[in-house]
């Protein structure tokens, strides 16, 4: 629950500035400080650190209590950046609308992004050190899930309360979340056999595993390029919908994302998926995402707000089903490497992804994002294809 409260926080915390219309952001810090590509680089530096940030993550998770070190670390990050966004939003909208104020602005997305590498690269670890070998992926998938729901919430509390209200609340989740993480016990076994292939030597075992490779690139790709075209929907959808129909939808495919990855948690628990079925499932649940996307955003005519949500809803169980299998995955094969490595690999290439599609979404129409998101997700079953065809290689 504690580490839930964290990851949460820090997905609603990322969103918050692509939760409303990019008008009011321009209202709030400064119309003429605030592009789109001031907005997109707000967002975008989740996965600018995310990247940056790995490394240490990676060699933090391998020491002697490093997994309660890396959550004490992204939770006081977390309490740190919303101490800095509401600080100026307080002392009203000459202060709000400075030069500094919209510096603190970056700062506060950058420290809220290192948390998110720090406690998204460790969730394969938290399952191992607390739960037994036929709950992992259940407790993977509720860990995954507890971040994405904060920033479905984001899509719904935005639009209702406001940049300084969700300012707010993101200060009281912080505050709730580091005394929480205070608590947070040491597991004997945290830092110990399991951690004994230091991080750099398991990085260049992992990366010469051909499957192993495979199997984390294409993971990241698709879940990077999905994560960018989630969190863009206040700027692809402006004009077709209004900001709080925006936002429904974009709670709708979240929501739903949520449910499958609980699902298939459960259903790994169950049935107790061999390597190659979860791989299959995956490539099989990916498919089914390509589809009612390319179903969703390329027909012909129109859609409707409830058509359209029906399509997202589709394309979110998919998703969501998928992540778990994925982080699992790339845990078990990674062998006797430390599994914050390569979790940590894995949500390394995620935000490397995401960090491209939004980089090109200020100059990018609509259509041609989502025939992006498409590519992306092309490529990945293929990978993932590959990645399957030899079953002595996994």
């Amino acid at each position: 629950a504690a580490f839930a409260l964290c990851t949460f926080n820090q997905g609603l915390q990322w969103l918050t500035y692509s939760s409303v219309d990019p008008d009011r952001v321009r209202a709030l810090l400064g119309p003429d400080r605030v592009s789109d590509a001031t907005i997109a680089l707000l967002l975008n530096w989740g996965p600018i650190m995310g990247v940056a940030v790995f490394p240490a993550q990676a060699y933090v998770v391998s020491w002697p209590g490093g997994f309660r070190l890396a959550c004490a670390l992204g939770s006081l990050l977390c309490l740190m950046a919303s101490l800095l966004r509401l600080a100026p939003a307080l002392l009203g909208l000459p202060a709000q609308q400075s030069d500094a104020a919209l510096a603190m602005a970056h700062v506060a997305q950058m420290l809220n992004a290192g948390a998110g590498a720090l406690c998204m690269g460790s969730t394969a670890r938290l399952s191992a050190l607390w739960f037994p070998d036929g709950e992992r992926t259940r407790a993977t998938a509720a860990a995954i899930a507890s971040n994405a729901l904060g920033t479905n919430v984001a899509f719904v509390l935005g639009p209702a309360l406001g940049l300084r209200g969700m300012f707010a609340l993101s200060l009281a989740l912080s505050l709730a979340s580091a005394s929480t993480l205070a608590w947070l016990p040491r597991h004997p076994a945290d830092g110990g056999p399991v951690a004994a292939m230091g991080c750099a030597r398991g990085l260049r075992r992992m990366l010469r595993d051909a499957r192993f490779a495979t199997l984390v690139l294409s993971a990241g790709v698709v879940t990077g390029a999905t994560t960018g075209w989630q969190s863009l929907f206040q700027t692809t959808l402006k004009g077709a919908f209004s900001e709080d129909t925006i936002g429904w939808l974009g709670f709708a495919n979240g929501l739903a994302a949520n449910l499958g990855t609980m699902g298939m948690g459960q259903a790994s628990k169950r049935d107790r998926l061999g390597r190659e079925a979860r791989l299959g499932v995956a490539a099989l649940l990916a498919t089914v995402q390509l589809f009612a996307v390319a179903r969703g955003y390329l027909g012909s005519a129109p859609w409707p707000a409830a058509g359209l949500g029906a399509v997202l809803v589709l394309a979110g169980l998919a998703y969501g089903a998928a992540q778990p299998l994925l982080y699992e995955l790339a845990a078990q094969l990674a062998g006797p490497t430390h599994e914050g490595t390569a979790v940590g690999l894995l949500v390394g290439l995620l935000n490397l992804a995401c960090f491209v599609y939004v980089a090109v979404s200020p100059g990018a129409s609509p259509r041609t994002l989502t025939v992006t998101l498409l590519v992306a997700l092309v490529l990945a079953l293929a990978a993932l294809a590959f990645a399957t065809r030899r079953r002595r290689c996994l």
